[in-house]
């Protein structure tokens, strides 16, 4: 290797020792958003992060942590859509577990909400609407309608001789 080269390659090598831990520390509006999370500042959290997106700076843990931001607000839709950004878009293995349980544990949970709506625009059940008497009549009907569909397969099973 000729002498000019080494000096090029040992500089090279100096300027990646120098710049490489600044160029991987966290961008500092990225720590203030995560700081703002941790202190349950969520809208803050999230126009700190959604500057970093526009700006085209946003990390897998800018849009990990806007995901846990838009969760904080109970904006459920966005949240899932930025987990779903980092689950498959991030090479941390750690931000991609985290984020495959979050989905996870969002599918569970709106298997089992006690209310209609979309964003944060509940309608829920409160003595001060009617909404008591209608979420209990449209369970009533969906518990009817499961027991005739179990009626009739189990009257399918019994006619063609299977079931046990």
């Amino acid at each position: 290797m000729s002498r000019a080269l080494k000096s090029i390659f040992l500089a090279l090598s100096m300027v990646i020792a120098i710049v490489g831990p600044v160029l991987a520390a966290d961008n500092p509006v990225l720590t203030q958003a995560v700081q703002d999370y941790n202190g349950r500042k969520y809208r803050d959290a999230i126009s700190k992060l959604d500057g970093l997106s526009r700006a085209g700076q946003a990390s897998d843990k800018a849009h990990y942590y806007m995901a846990l931001s838009y969760q904080g607000i109970n904006q459920m839709a966005t949240a899932k859509n930025e987990y779903m950004w980092v689950y498959s878009k991030s090479r941390d293995n750690t931000l991609r577990y985290n984020a495959w349980q979050a989905l996870q544990s969002m599918e569970k949970w709106s298997q089992h909400r006690s209310y209609e709506g979309q964003g944060n625009e509940f309608n829920r059940v409160s003595p001060t609407n009617n909404s008591g008497d209608q979420f209990r009549q449209q369970k009533a009907a969906a518990q009817q309608k499961q027991d005739a569909e179990d009626a009739a397969a189990s009257s399918t099973v019994r006619r063609s001789g299977g079931g046990g």
